[in-house]
């Protein structure tokens, strides 16, 4: 059976807590796979632009309350986030926003991002209130802080090839621009004088005064090409495209930049929509959007995928194989398990391994009253079948606890002092755990079962005498009729001790963050003490009292929803959660998004 699993980076972070492990290697295995999901708001079509070692994505934002351009308020501003791994991301303020001028004073869509000197010029799409659309431009030196061209709008189709107007819906939107031949191209959609939709091209020396070079492509119908990009791979064209109505990436490909382009050579690709093609070779990447519909409610999400080029020189999504270049298949019955030694079961369609890892809150999203807690985006679920959007998998699937299987970890030598993770799950601690074992004899130096509640609960090891020891991790779900949850693996150093803190445990950062309903925040206390946790304004004001009293040696979880005191709702912005325990502090920072 061919193997088809979504994964997760589960790569190892270097930290420097302590200064006899300053320089050491920590191993931290997160399940999150390559999706952005900002809670509380949908996105559409992006671009990507690297700065740095850094990836920076902007893109269309609206309320996933109402997901439509029409509601006020959204897609007015672009989203910004940055990642280095397309699985973990920072997210930013948002740049631009509508304008003061007519021309875009509704709505601004589809931005594209191009080197220009020492900083990017920002190509985008300006919807006034008739929905008459034109193409603006803004300059950057830092991709943070964007100033819009004094001039704008820089172009609009030629009337004498295209169907555009004044005072009604007209297509000009989802620029696409690259240089070739020493001159700046720019793709757009665009409808032709007897109403078929086509790809607008236009020319520049200078990227502000355009001239319309007319058709590139023309659709043999109505539906216009939407969010049209023209990519070249070693001397062919491929020009991928959605149509408007019709679900799924096209492309259809060429010799030449100028075609000819005939529909009927159309592939679809991919489902999804507005994809944007970016990375150089081999390193090609494809990310596009969709919206699913999670627990009764519709949620928006962006996947980045691998994107390669079969001997024929057709294009196709590649298989994400990253959680099995961290952690290989073991066979249950293998008492001296190896890694890479794949246990055959592990791709048959009842093991436990066969769907991970599992996406977002999926239980809930099938109708149980359950919530996971998952950190991220993604988490290992063993008896759960869903690996997320624009997969071959379905939101609320299960495997049920039937499934069986195992996993090993690479090896890596110890160098922290305590190994924390969240777990919950079935508690069979002879056949349901996750097990820190020896490399050479394989014995099993300590394990955790499940909790016997599905949601993920915080967990400690202390590992000080195991310091510079080969070790591995092992999951291992070897009951019929149980299953575990697993998220956020990581070894540190602990805290000092207890005379030389300056708090007495630690506080994690919160999850989610972003958040839009709840954000939740975990407080590991190494001494019983006194406690006092709030919610706090930038500007250090109190909004919510969350605890005020004693607490015992241990995990304590708290929840912030969002209201004051009052029970009123706090508005967008940057929240703190501060903890004093024993007359000490610490803070964590997060975003409330409405």
């Amino acid at each position: 059976m061919k193997r088809n699993v979504s994964a997760i980076l589960a790569a190892s972070t270097l930290l420097c807590a302590a200064a006899s492990h300053c320089a050491e290697t920590f191993a931290r295995f997160s399940f999150d796979q390559r999706y952005l999901a900002i809670p509380g708001r949908y996105t559409k079509d992006r671009c990507f632009v690297k700065r740095g070692g850094e990836w920076h994505c902007f893109m269309i934002a609206g309320n996933d309350s109402a997901m439509d351009w029409r509601v006020p308020g959204n897609e007015v501003s672009f989203a910004h986030a940055s990642t280095r791994d397309f699985r973990h991301w920072t997210m930013h303020p948002d740049v631009l926003g509508i304008g003061t001028g007519a021309w875009d004073e509704r709505n601004i869509w589809a931005p594209d991002i191009v080197p220009w000197g020492d900083g990017y010029r920002m190509y985008y799409t300006g919807v006034d209130s008739s929905v008459a659309q034109r193409m603006g431009m803004a300059e950057s030196s830092n991709l943070f802080e964007w100033i819009a061209y004094p001039s704008n709008p820089i172009y609009r189709p030629d009337t004498a090839l295209f169907d555009w107007g004044e005072g009604r819906w007209s297509n000009c939107r989802d620029p696409d621009v690259f240089r070739f031949s020493d001159t700046l191209h720019v793709l757009l959609t665009a409808t032709t004088r007897d109403g078929l939709g086509a790809v607008d091209h236009a020319v520049s020396t200078d990227g502000v005064a355009w001239i319309d070079r007319g058709p590139l492509f023309v659709n043999d119908s109505w539906p216009v090409l939407e969010s049209v990009q023209l990519v070249e791979r070693e001397g062919r064209w491929y020009l991928f495209f959605n149509e408007h109505g019709v679900l799924g990436i096209s492309v259809v490909r060429a010799e030449s930049m100028y075609g000819p382009w005939r529909k009927e050579t159309r592939t679809v690709v991919a489902l999804g929509q507005a994809q944007e093609i970016f990375g150089d070779l081999p390193n090609t990447l494809i990310a596009r959007h969709k919206s699913y519909l999670a627990g009764g409610v519709y949620r928006n999400v962006m996947k980045i995928d691998s994107l390669f080029w079969d001997d024929d020189g057709d294009p196709h999504i590649g298989e994400d194989a990253a959680f099995f270049e961290e952690w290989s298949p073991v066979d249950l019955d293998d008492p001296d398990p190896g890694f890479g030694e794949t246990g055959g079961a592990i791709f048959s369609t009842d093991s436990a391994f066969a769907y991970q890892p599992t996406f977002g809150e999926n239980p809930s999203f099938r109708g149980e009253p359950v919530t996971v807690g998952v950190v991220g985006n993604s988490w290992i679920g063993t008896r759960e079948r869903y690996r997320g959007p624009l997969t071959p998998t379905e939101e609320g699937g299960l495997v049920g606890d039937g499934a069986v299987g195992g996993v090993r970890s690479r090896d890596f030598r110890m160098a922290g002092t305590e190994i924390s993770f969240l777990i919950g799950g079935t508690e069979d601690p002879a056949r349901i755990f996750l097990a820190l074992c020896d490399s050479r004899s394989h014995e099993i130096i300590m394990r955790e079962t499940g909790t016997g509640s599905e949601a993920l609960e915080p967990r400690l090891w202390r590992t000080d005498s195991l310091y510079g020891r080969e070790v591995y991790l092992k999951i291992v779900d070897a009951s019929p009729d149980g299953h575990l949850n697993l998220d956020e693996i990581a070894e540190r150093v602990a805290p000092q001790p207890v005379a030389d803190l300056p708090f007495p445990g630690f506080l994690f950062p919160p999850y989610p963050n972003p958040f839009n309903a709840a954000s939740t925040v975990v407080l590991r206390l190494d001494r019983d003490s006194r406690v006092g946790a709030d919610v706090c304004g930038a500007a250090g004001n109190r909004i919510r009292t969350v605890f005020s009293g004693s607490l015992r040696t241990g995990f304590r979880r708290f929840q912030w929803d969002g209201t004051d005191d009052s029970g009123r709702a706090a508005a967008s912005g940057v929240y703190f959660f501060r903890v004093e325990a024993d007359g000490r502090v610490r803070s964590r920072k997060f975003v409330l998004v409405r």
